[in-house]
């Protein structure tokens, strides 16, 4: 890996295949990190690339942006796919289309499988995939003229398979004028509003986090708008039968915690002790959960 420089301008001079994008994750994603985001269904880790990489990123995708090398986004409502306005993407699977352009950095870190690798080493419960058909990373800007994503997961279900969603975000001297806030609602928590500073990585759950792009603003101090890009890594342990398919299993816990609370009572095992037919247990009632 290169050595951080004390001088943004001096980026230039760094070699953009000489960085060790698996030693650079594996430091920034550690056994303490995956346990908050297990606890917690995301995390964020600042400081995640260290300055020289996130600057070097940063300046190939301001150069992606001004070069034409970004799309619009599109995404797909009903049978019509529509334009999202102000928001501009590549996907670094469209390797033909975005030959010409000088991505070396960003290709390198892609073909690392360095995100998978890194949360895969402590995270072996959601099956990683450690590859390149299984990880997504698209370069996105944001135009700054109030673009932002409405509430959704990123993994609205079968077949989509994506585990984790990686955003780093690399906006040099973002303030609270610029907006563009990434808003987490973890399930029966406050919002979390996080700016998108320079080098600071967020991780979440993709199928388990609803969260929001807040409108972001361009100004004099920051006139491109708002860089980031995002790393999805697909997981062997998403979306199956368990999760998806309701069966009397689940209905018998639900009841059984319905019991439990309603009885004042702390586990489902209890409340499903109590019976079902109404009569304080002395009936059939229902069977304890399997599990």
């Amino acid at each position: 890996m290169a050595s951080p420089v004390a001088d943004v301008s001096a980026v230039g001079a760094v070699d953009p295949t000489g960085f060790d994008w698996n030693a650079i994750l594996t430091a920034a994603v550690t056994s303490e990190v995956c346990e908050e985001l297990v606890s917690k269904g995301y995390v964020v880790v600042d400081g995640a690339l260290g300055s020289t990489a996130a600057h070097l990123l940063r300046r190939e995708v301001e150069a992606l942006s001004t070069s034409g090398g970004l799309l619009p986004h599109m995404f797909r409502f009903g049978s019509s796919t529509l334009r999202k306005p102000f928001i501009w993407e590549a996907d670094l699977h469209d390797t033909e289309r975005l030959a010409p352009f000088d991505l070396a950095g960003f290709r390198g870190l892609f073909s690392s499988l360095a995100f998978p690798r890194a949360l895969a080493r402590h995270l072996p419960d959601l099956a990683l995939a450690c590859r390149e058909d299984g990880v997504t990373l698209k370069i996105q800007r944001n135009e700054g003229q109030g673009g932002c994503f409405p509430l959704h997961y990123d993994n609205p279900g079968p077949p989509n398979k994506r585990a984790l969603t990686c955003l780093v975000y690399l906006n040099e001297g973002w303030a609270a004028a610029n907006g563009g806030e990434l808003e987490l609602r973890p399930l029966f928590e406050a919002p979390v509003a996080l700016a998108p500073i320079m080098d600071r990585l967020v991780v979440f759950r993709s199928d388990r986090v609803l969260h929001r792009v807040l409108p972001s603003f361009a100004n004099d101090r920051n006139p491109f708008g708002r860089f980031c890009f995002t790393v999805w890594v697909d997981g062997g342990a998403v979306n199956g039968p368990d999760e998806v398919n309701l069966t009397a299993k689940h209905i018998d816990l639900s009841l059984a915690v319905a019991d439990a609370g309603n009885a004042g009572l702390t586990s489902p095992e209890a409340g499903a002790a109590t019976g079902r037919d109404g009569d304080g247990g002395k009936g059939g009632g229902a069977k304890a959960p399997a599990e």
